[in-house]
């Protein structure tokens, strides 16, 4: 395979490894609650070598009942550029959104303060070589340690693509804690299966409140093995 087409790939991989540094908002496991919305936006710069890639990303939970969750995720990422080339904002122009709508269904406790979700997910345009459809199972945990409240969540996930061929599949892990009353942090884990490439990335966040509605959050990931990344993340939370 030619060093073209590993960085091919290495590009589309970490288009949708973005996912696997999900923060702590996304209720995954737990039920987000009837009538209850929850909606995220992040920008995110990323740098490999002397080049760098631009990303906005918006997420929305909405609770359909105690049990059912819809959501929808929306997305635009750059190539990797040198920054000096373009002006930040002039580096998305004809870079295509990406989208997707998902249904979590929330199918109780296996055990006491451990719940556990499925998850349907269906891409109206998904980036290259892409998964037009998804499958998802989530498992949390909440606990006390040390007198703080702290979660644990793992996850899996695969992919269909257009020819209804497996496609990419992944695992993340995630272990968070509140730190004081309005400011909690946690660490992402994300592993990344594909028939060309095993890639990894950690995350480690933190979400301040700004007031009863609105958190500010803060992160810096890094990625592992033959393709080397860093980056910075902020973003905006809203509940309501």
């Amino acid at each position: 395979m030619s060093v073209y087409r590993h960085a091919s790939h290495a590009i589309f991989l970490f288009v949708t490894i973005s996912a696997l540094s999900a923060g702590a908002g996304l209720a995954g496991p737990w039920p987000r609650g009837a009538g209850n919305v929850f909606f995220s936006s992040e920008i995110a710069v990323d740098r490999q070598g002397g080049a760098d890639r631009l990303s906005h990303r918006h997420y929305l939970e909405y609770g359909l009942s105690d049990h059912l969750t819809l959501g929808a995720k929306v997305e635009q990422q750059t190539g990797w550029d040198n920054p000096a080339q373009l002006p930040p904002l002039a580096r998305f122009y004809g870079v295509p959104l990406h989208s997707s709508v998902f249904l979590r269904v929330h199918l109780g406790e296996v055990m006491v303060r451990t719940p556990v979700a499925l998850e349907v997910q269906v891409a109206h345009n998904a980036p290259q070589n892409g998964d037009r459809v998804r499958l998802a199972a989530h498992l949390g945990h909440s606990f006390d340690t040390l007198g703080y409240a702290a979660w644990a969540r793992v996850g899996a996930s695969a992919g269909l693509s257009d020819g209804m061929e497996q496609g990419q599949r992944d695992m993340t892990a995630q272990l968070g804690v509140n730190i004081r009353p309005r400011l909690r942090g946690w660490v992402d884990a994300g592993r990344i299966f594909t028939d060309e490439a095993r890639l990894s990335r950690v995350t480690v966040s933190a979400a301040v409140d700004v007031t009863e509605r609105f958190s500010m959050t803060l992160g810096y990931s890094r990625t592992f093995g033959g393709w080397r990344e860093s980056g910075w993340r902020v973003g905006l939370w809203s509940e309501f």
